[in-house]
């Protein structure tokens, strides 16, 4: 499986999330100094959920991190965009 598919399946099984789009954004870094370089480094996250867009942005991050932990061990960068 993709990791792009394993990122939604993991964040709208364990959020309340309506619409969830991950995008990798990996090519886009290919040989920066910091990146990996491993095709699953830079990804973009887009939500869609009224539940998360009540809560602070940091909070947001901190759930989406704790439902990520395995996969964050080969992400360079996330960046997340949540709209209702």
């Amino acid at each position: 499986m993709r990791l792009e598919e394993n990122i939604k399946k993991k964040l709208v099984k364990s959020l309340n999330i309506e619409d969830i789009e991950v995008i990798n954004n990996s090519h886009y870094h290919q040989g920066h100094k910091d990146s990996p370089n491993n095709n699953n480094s830079h990804f973009l996250i887009k939500i869609k959920s009224k539940t998360l867009s009540k809560e602070n942005k940091l909070e947001i991050h901190r759930m989406i991190y704790s439902s990520l932990v395995e996969e964050m061990r080969i992400i360079h960068a996330l960046e997340i965009k949540i709209n209702e």
